[in-house]
């Protein structure tokens, strides 16, 4: 046989594996449907951590938990030894692994994996052909005979971080071999890929049986999509989640601000964190609050301490709730709270948990805030930042074992350097409570 006739051979197998793989996978969807135990697929980029892409995360494992007890969870993360353990209760057949995340990153680092293909178009082939990356056949087999795939939401998808748009074509692709069913919620896509990427993102985008975005901007960005939907924040779906018993004393403020994007973000002749620093100190010297009534919330591990470094003693006496504390016990924000208001330049703060427990809530308006609607309860479907090069530790005389309830005493002030890699926009001044709030949203998180 020459080599024509089995370069022909192979193509025709080619072909009828597809065909079988795609009759087998729909058998097996049906008889999952029929007696449980299917593959539902969730997508997302905790394990970082990032208190909001965690939490979108725990609230859809714990949504699934209730309705769909008996299935297997393949939840597809960005940091997967962190998010093991972070979620290890919150489903109980959840496995984690870090395939599309993992032929993501080939793609980026080493693009010459992908040939003469865009990084996109090869992500896809390997996600949806076995043998692509044979290293990782295993975590593609499972995401072949999902019935099921769910980007769930954050602020991931956009032109900050064009390395994950993959993602989204991997999906599509895997949809349209097999069949299953992709769903996408909450996500925030701004800003917008340019040109070509955004062109691929709505490409993509058109395979999801629903493709859904929390804010206006990134649904009118994909009006040529059929599946396209405009729901809000996925933490509408976990109202009880965040909140906490965890009260916040009457005129205490919560201060939670990330430093990681502030590039942009200009005041008085300061920029990044320098200048953000400079504002928050505005803005409690406007609303007259006293350093012992100041509740440090830490949203990213480590990283959401350069702000506060900054501010030196003007947090005297405030106390500080790390991470770990926020995520067993809930945000200080539940009963008892009324009278107490939070400062945050994060967009992926969940906002609508805690305003449900917390009434006097002031409003804030950031690109990713939610819209006020509901996702329908039954319904399918950064952040982490991806990198962070140096992540300080906590300010001094702060223990990073539980801190609740304990104090900040600064006693110098921490100036670490800080680049611009944007011209900066400088910020309003800070009035009264509800406008300070609106005005220091800033800057904004991957989630």
């Amino acid at each position: 046989m020459g080599t024509r006739e089995r370069m022909a051979g192979l193509a025709r197998t080619s072909r009828l594996d597809r065909l079988a793989r795609r009759g087998l996978g729909g058998v097996e969807r049906l008889l999952g449907t029929l007696g449980g135990g299917r593959i539902i697929y969730l997508i997302g980029v905790a394990g970082h951590p990032n208190y909001g892409d965690e939490l979108v995360l725990r609230i859809w494992l714990r949504h699934l938990a209730r309705v769909r007890p008996t299935d297997t969870v393949i939840v597809d993360v960005a940091h997967v030894g962190e998010a093991a353990l972070l979620f290890a209760h919150d489903h109980p057949r959840a496995v984690f692994v870090d395939t599309l995340w993992r032929l993501a990153r080939a793609a980026d680092e080493h693009p010459e994996l992908c040939g003469d293909l865009s990084p996109s178009d090869w992500v896809a082939s390997a996600a949806s052909e076995l043998g692509v990356a044979p290293g990782l056949a295993e975590g593609v087999d499972h995401l072949l005979r999902a019935s099921s795939i769910h980007i769930v939401g954050g602020g991931y998808i956009n032109g900050i971080w064009p390395q994950w748009l993959p993602v989204v074509s991997a999906v599509g692709a895997v949809a349209r071999r097999t069949g299953a069913r992709a769903y996408a919620s909450g996500l925030g896509l701004l800003p917008l890929p340019d040109g070509a990427a955004l062109a691929r993102l709505r490409s993509d985008a058109a395979a999801f049986t629903v493709f859904d975005v929390r804010d206006r901007a990134s649904f009118d960005a994909l009006a040529s999509v059929p599946g396209r939907s405009f729901t809000g924040d996925d933490v509408w779906l976990g109202l009880d989640v965040a909140a906490s018993d965890v009260p916040a004393r009457p005129g205490d403020v919560a201060l939670c601000v990330q430093e990681d994007l502030s590039e942009g973000f200009a005041w008085r002749g300061l920029s990044g964190a320098e200048g953000l620093a400079a504002y928050v100190e505005a803005v409690l010297d406007a609303w007259r609050v006293p350093g012992e009534n100041i509740v440090v919330v830490e949203g990213i591990p480590g990283h959401d301490y350069t702000v506060p470094k900054l501010l030196g003693a003007r947090l005297d006496g405030a106390r500080i709730i790390p991470f770990l504390d926020v995520w067993r016990e809930g945000l200080p924000a539940g009963r008892g709270s009324r009278g107490s208001a939070p400062a945050s330049t994060r967009t992926s703060w969940p906002r609508p948990p805690v305003t449900a427990a917390s009434p006097s809530w002031p409003s804030r308006t950031t690109t990713g805030s939610s819209t006020g609607r509901s996702p329908r309860p039954g319904r399918a479907g950064p952040s982490s930042t991806v990198t962070h090069p140096s992540r300080p530790g906590p300010p001094p005389g702060v223990s990073r074992r539980r801190t609740v309830g304990r104090t900040w005493r600064a006693r110098r002030r921490w100036r670490p350097g800080s680049t611009r890699r944007t011209e900066p926009a400088e910020a309003t001044e800070p009035t009264e409570p509800g406008a300070a709030t609106r005005a220091c949203s800033g800057t904004g998180s991957a989630a």
